[in-house]
């Protein structure tokens, strides 16, 4: 994994990986929906940080049909987080982002099966079969399909 190279984007990182912890954490404690909405909040501002607001302007507005499809269904169930609907939000916030990020799933899952403590997740019967498959896919929602 590359390291954040400036200051602006060790915050972003920061801020991206905060947000993803306080997503978790209002999942954990029953959906709660503040806990989700400052996350959602936290990770937005930490990925245009992160990639900067170009990249961040580049990665939700790209012309092909199926981005276009993640960034609304990704946005509107930011908006359903914010009105109060967090189990219908978060699941329109993941589908939104299988299409938005899919070409990376396959290189985070590589990483992540790398890692020493990989072995907890290679063990359960159905994940690593599913795991295996993904890390080796190149057609995935808003993958490339060359």
């Amino acid at each position: 994994l590359r390291m954040a190279s400036t200051p602006l984007q060790s915050a972003g990182l920061g801020c991206t990986l905060f947000g993803l912890g306080l997503i978790f954490l209002g999942i954990l404690l029953l959906f709660d929906s503040i806990l989700i909405a400052m996350g959602d909040v936290l990770f937005l501002v930490g990925v245009a940080l992160t990639v900067g607001l170009k990249g961040t302007l580049r990665l939700f507005t790209q012309p092909e049909k199926k981005k276009i499809m993640g960034t609304a269904c990704f946005f509107f169930g930011v908006l359903l987080v914010f009105l109060r609907w967090p189990i219908f939000g978060l699941g329109f916030e993941i589908f939104g982002s299988v299409y938005l990020f899919g070409q990376f799933l396959p290189v985070i899952i590589t990483k992540l099966l790398g890692l020493p403590f990989s072995f907890i997740f290679t063990k359960v019967p159905g994940l690593s079969t599913m795991l295996a498959k993904i890390a080796s896919s190149d057609v995935l929602p808003g993958g490339p399909s060359i």
